[in-house]
């Protein structure tokens, strides 16, 4: 059994961009699936391949979604676990097909005591920073108090990415007709 990785991405864009997104990770019950599905040359939904699926999403299985995507006004989230790592890799390449969008995507892996989160946009990774858990104290005589100071660091970790985030406006292409 993995140690669970914790992943909370947040995703600014124009409203039809994030329901279109919305829509593909709902439909697919799965947010790298969805969005960025490994298949064969004929189309077909790929085997399962180990060293594939860390090369491609930067984690050895695909994901498992917490919640349904939740869209409102230029901004959308979903939260989701993956197996020992967060998908950075699978995030990069879905930034890719996803242009007009800022990606940020916020982790935590209580079980290997480390977190963090990163911003891309276009393949760019624009901000990342990680940390390793701190000591929360004695589990045995104080099982409460620990717990809760776990609470409101992995919080934290989600509301920086919040913060940082809003500091992003869309990027927008504008075509000429």
């Amino acid at each position: 059994m993995p140690n669970w990785c914790f992943n909370v991405v947040e995703i600014a864009g124009n409203k039809s961009d994030l329901k279109e997104i919305a829509r593909r990770v709902s439909d697919a019950n799965s947010f790298l699936e969805g969005l960025y599905p490994l298949l064969n040359d004929d189309g077909s939904s790929m085997d399962y391949d180990y060293d594939h699926w860390i090369n491609v999403y930067g984690t050895k299985w695909t994901d498992e979604l917490t919640n349904d995507p939740f869209v409102s006004n230029n901004r959308m989230q979903v939260c989701f676990q993956t197996a020992w790592s967060p998908p950075l890799d699978g995030l990069i390449a879905i930034s890719q097909l996803w242009a007009n969008c800022v990606f940020g995507i916020a982790y935590t892996e209580p079980g290997m005591c480390f977190a963090g989160f990163e911003i891309v946009y276009n393949g760019i990774v624009d901000v990342e920073h990680s940390v390793d858990y701190p000591d929360f104290g004695d589990w045995e005589n104080d099982p409460d108090g620990c717990s809760d100071r776990q609470v409101q660091f992995e919080e934290s970790i989600y509301d920086t990415l919040t913060g940082e985030m809003n500091e992003y406006r869309t990027v927008v292409k504008v075509t000429k007709l």
